[in-house]
């Protein structure tokens, strides 16, 4: 994985960088036809703090991370986060958040316990 992804630094979740997660769109009013939806790198964010990881991405692109197992639910197993060149784990996942914002724009916020943390 490259740090950098057009200046930005790119997150990774249990080895899948979050800007190349894939979302199959399909629509019903042409049928056959088939999209995939993805987020580009600045699109997510991360901070690390002191016991935690905070992860803020598209509400699309963590359903699919669920999908394809990726996360797993509150109390499942833990996972590497890597922001950048850091990589930190594995983490379990602790909380998923919402910002509040616009149904249409969801920014989930996904928090991680970093390991030896409470």
């Amino acid at each position: 994985m490259t740090p950098l992804h057009g200046g930005h630094v790119r997150i990774a979740i249990g080895g899948k960088c979050l800007d190349e997660v894939s979302i199959r769109l399909t629509w019903a009013d042409a049928a056959g036809s088939l999209s995939h939806l993805s987020f580009p790198a600045h699109r997510h964010r991360a901070s690390i703090e002191p016991d935690h990881l905070v992860v803020s991405t598209q509400a699309a692109t963590v359903v699919q991370l669920f999908t394809e197992g990726v996360l797993v639910p509150i109390g499942g197993h833990a996972v590497t986060v890597q922001i950048g060149s850091q990589e930190f784990g594995p983490c379990p996942l602790e909380a998923v958040e919402t910002d509040g914002a616009s149904p249409l724009n969801t920014t989930i916020i996904l928090r991680f316990r970093r390991a030896g943390g409470p």
